[in-house]
This record gives C-alpha cells, sequence and structure tokens, in this order.
C-alpha cells in the first residue's frame, strides 16, 4: 500500500466518522478495487460478501482509526488474493492434478457425462480438465489413443489456448492437433459400406502414431508451463481453499 493509498483512506474514515456515517458491503468492494489494482473484483465480488467483518470496519470508522480499518483491508487482501506460490510448488508435486481432484470431487456426485462436465465448470477449470487428459493419454498411449477416447470435441478449446498461450513450443502441440482434426475429416469422408474402410481406417490412424518422441523432448518444458499457468491465475475459491490448507498446516506444525 503506498503513501496514497494511505492518506486516501485516512480520508475516507475522517470523512465517515466526522458524518456519522456506516460503511456498507459494496462500499468496501469498491475500495478494494481501488487501491489493490491486481484483482477484478467483479470475478469474486459474489463470494468474498460473507469474509469480512463488516462491523470492525464500522466500529474503526466510529473511533476514526484509520490505521486499523488499512490494516484490516490489507488483511482481507492477503487473505483472499495473495497466495504463497511457492507453498503451492513445495505442497504439490503435479498442482494440475491436485485441481483436477477438487473438481472430480465437487462433480462426484452429478453424474455428468464429459461433455456435461466442460459446460458445468469455469473456463480455468475446463482448460485444467481438457490438458489433464491430453497430457495423460500422450504419455501412457499417444495421439491416437486420446483421438480415440473422444477427446477431440476438446480440440477446439484448447487450440484456442495454445494459441493465446506464450509457450515456446506451442507450434508443436498444435502441429499435433492440426493433424488429429485432418485424420478425423479424412475418416468421415470415407464410405464405411466400402470393402476396403477398415484398412482405410487404419491407414488414416497411423498417421497419429510417432508423436511420442516429439512430445517427449517438449513434455517437461510443457507441463511446467501448464503449472505455471495455473498458479498465476488461480481463481479466488482455489486461492481460499490453499490459503486454508496453508493454514492447517502451519497449526499443525506448531502443535
Amino acid at each position: 500500500m503506498n503513501i496514497d493509498n494511505t492518506k486516501y483512506i485516512e480520508c475516507v474514515v475522517d470523512f465517515l466518522h466526522t458524518t456519522s456515517k456506516e460503511i456498507s458491503t459494496s462500499e468496501i468492494l469498491k475500495l478494494i478495487n481501488r487501491l489493490y489494482t491486481d484483482i477484478d473484483i467483479k470475478n469474486v465480488e459474489n463470494n468474498i460478501i460473507n469474509d469480512f467483518d463488516l462491523d470492525s470496519f464500522n466500529r474503526y470508522i466510529k473511533n476514526n482509526e484509520s490505521n486499523h480499518f488499512l490494516d484490516l483491508l490489507n488483511d482481507i487482501y492477503d487473505r483472499l488474493f495473495c497466495v504463497d506460490k511457492e507453498y503451492i510448488r513445495e505442497k504439490w508435486d503435479n498442482f494440475l492434478t491436485y485441481i483436477v481432484n477438487n473438481i472430480q470431487e465437487e462433480k462426484d456426485q452429478e453424474n455428468l457425462s464429459r461433455t456435461s462436465l466442460l459446460e458445468s465448470v469455469t473456463s480455468y477449470e475446463k482448460i485444467a480438465l481438457i490438458v489433464s487428459s491430453f497430457n495423460y493419454n500422450m504419455e501412457y498411449s499417444g495421439l491416437q489413443r486420446w483421438y480415440d477416447n473422444g477427446y477431440i470435441d476438446e480440440l477446439e478449446d484448447f487450440k484456442e489456448f495454445l494459441n493465446k498461450s506464450n509457450f515456446k513450443d506451442k507450434n508443436i502441440l498444435l502441429n499435433m492437433l492440426d493433424c488429429v482434426e485432418l485424420v478425423d475429416n479424412a475418416i468421415l469422408d470415407l464410405d464405411s459400406s466400402n470393402f476396403w474402410y477398415d484398412e482405410d481406417v487404419k491407414t488414416r490412424y497411423d498417421y497419429l502414431n510417432g508423436f511420442e518422441r516429439e512430445y517427449d523432448r517438449i513434455k517437461d518444458d510443457w507441463k511446467n508451463y501448464f503449472e505455471d499457468y495455473l498458479i498465476d491465475n488461480l481463481p479466488y475459491k482455489y486461492i481460499k481453499k490453499i490459503n486454508e490448507i496453508k493454514e492447517m498446516d502451519n497449526i499443525s506444525i506448531n502443535i
């Protein structure tokens, strides 16, 4: 918090104190949005209304204690919008798996199809699910199995993410996805009643083999890049979960 913001809070608190006014939840959200420019309050405001003590804010106004008022704002910011990235990297060897497991636990009782699942989650969670399935198939089976498992329906979303990313080898992944699209279109164009249909399908499938070595060459960089993406773009609900886990870990250490 810079000096200008400190002065601003002093003026706000003094004005509210002098005019015997109380501050509302919406006004607190506006203050947070003004002071902490690295967050987009619109993405979280529906979730944080119950996460701060409005009575304490108004008590500090009544006593004209701008320093305590500011401390409370800083505490909210630290608790709700800040996360220890090094803690995440030390806590989870594979943070993508942590995110995917959270999604599956939340949605487990709904018995959703893959398509319905992707439609029911946030864009952050959606790309995590898409990349997780791709990485797993490439690691253990290859591009052909990813295609056979029906993940081509997720191809456009995956390509859109890659195109917007700054991953240095994204063209390698994009070329793989383009190949899948070409093979799929070629198979759809085949006449299934033709005697040679199965052989023709196999011939086209063969184009999807042989990408494993190319993927192996970039997979560590790709996984690291995507882990960094997940950590750097954590939505509010995951920041809150992780901070709660960290707090419990700290309690355990101190017992």
